[in-house]
């Protein structure tokens, strides 16, 4: 019987996890892996069944027409974007003309709507679970005026890019030290607010920075699979605060909620996850939504299901509620790392 391609394009790292996972639930030996990068050492590699090779540097279209002519030559039958999944997904029916089934939490409206914070903290500003106060700002003067005003009703304050993954920009402003104390102390993800006063000043313009209340509490990461709008399984994990002390897979009832109505509101299907974090009184604040694996998912799927494995059966119509394992709560979780030889 031939085995039916499953290739995930260019992604992040974790994508190691998710390859071994769906080799770990495939105990008939339906599926055979295929894994591309443009990076000859990219680690996701030493977990496939297969790997090639993409060009480095392809806008948007032209990596469209590269994927589709990839789906032919390799005979994929499930495809799992990761690299420009928005316009991907822009041209669902070509794929699915050649027989492609692709893995997407949404169509390409959903995609990129979820990637605008400023967008998705307005939309949400008055559900049950809203996101933190936040403001939009593109240059100084509308900086200063949007920390003056949080500052008024929050003890501190922090900065991220409107769009971006995994964190990256993400900034307490510091009122109380320098920059040089936050590297002889090794103070992570904080900034002076001096020095960020100094080189919003002298970049006069710039992209998308939201300004928004510190919270301060646990944050939660929950990973989640939907099928169009409807949530099959949610597994929350809290991140306990302290090195080394790992993630809690936690029972919350107004998270568990908060994320089947995301999933119906969107039409969310297959995996996607969504990050909580509590403010300063304990109340749960909806961070942001990712269309994509999470980094951590590997670690929820200890608890029982097997996400990348039911996104599959998902995408190919074979899943069935009874598929779907129950979530083992009070697990404490965590990663290490593992040496490997680099081809």
């Amino acid at each position: 019987m031939a085995r039916t391609v499953i290739w995930f394009n260019r992604t992040f790292n974790h994508v190691r996890g998710a390859l071994e996972l769906i080799r770990a639930g495939d105990a008939q030996g339906r599926f055979s892996s295929l894994c591309t990068h443009p990076n000859p050492h990219f680690t996701g590699f030493l977990a496939a069944d297969e790997s090639e090779l993409e060009p480095a540097r392809l806008e948007a279209e032209a990596y469209v027409e590269f994927c589709l002519d990839l789906c032919e030559r390799r005979g994929v039958g499930v495809f799992y974007p990761g690299h420009h999944a928005s316009a991907i997904a822009a041209r669902r029916g070509e794929f699915e003309a050649r027989g492609v089934r692709l893995i997407l939490a949404g169509n390409a409206d959903v995609l990129d709507a979820l990637e605008d914070k400023a967008g998705f903290y307005r939309d949400h500003a008055q559900d049950a679970v809203p996101g933190p106060e936040s403001i939009c700002v593109q240059s100084h003067e509308q900086y200063s005026a949007a920390s003056a005003s949080l500052r008024a009703r929050h003890p501190m304050i922090a900065v991220k890019p409107s769009v971006g993954v995994y964190g990256i920009g993400f900034r307490v402003v510091d009122e109380g030290r320098r920059a040089l104390d936050h590297i002889l102390k090794g103070i992570d993800y904080h900034i002076a607010a001096a020095d960020l006063e100094r080189e919003l000043q002298a970049a006069g313009s710039f992209a998308p920075l939201l300004v928004m209340e510190y919270l301060p509490g646990h944050e939660y990461s929950v990973d989640c699979l939907a099928s169009d709008g409807q949530l099959k399984v949610a597994i929350p994990r809290r991140k306990e605060k302290g090195t080394g002390a790992g993630q809690v897979i936690v029972n919350s009832p107004a998270i568990l909620d908060a994320c089947r109505a995301l999933a119906s509101r969107y039409r969310l299907n297959a995996i996607f996850n969504v990050q909580f974090k509590e403010d300063a009184a304990g109340e749960l604040r909806l961070l942001e939504v990712n269309a994509r694996m999470s980094g951590g998912t590997a670690m929820a799927c200890l608890a029982g299901p097997n996400l990348p494995y039911l996104a599959v059966k998902a995408a190919l119509g074979e899943l069935e509620d009874s598929d779907i394992p129950a979530i083992v709560y009070g697990l404490r979780v965590g990663e290490y790392q593992r040496a490997a030889v680099l081809s």
